[in-house]
């Protein structure tokens, strides 16, 4: 799993939390990113995009 021991999964729920480059991210089941502590919306930007290429990379190594 993408998250084992970096953040918090609540399957059940469709949720899930972790830090990232100082920030803290929610991952939601039906595609929506919050993205908290960060400085300018480039920055946030920037996370998502990062985060982006790590869950695409982490569903390519499931096939």
């Amino acid at each position: 799993m993408i998250l084992q021991g970096r953040g918090k999964c609540a399957e059940k729920l469709g949720v899930a939390r972790f830090s990232y480059g100082g920030c803290d991210i929610t991952l939601y089941r039906n595609g929506r990113v919050d993205v908290h502590r960060v400085q300018s919306i480039e920055q946030a930007i920037e996370i998502i995009e990062d985060v982006e290429v790590m869950v695409r990379e982490a569903f390519a190594q499931g096939e």
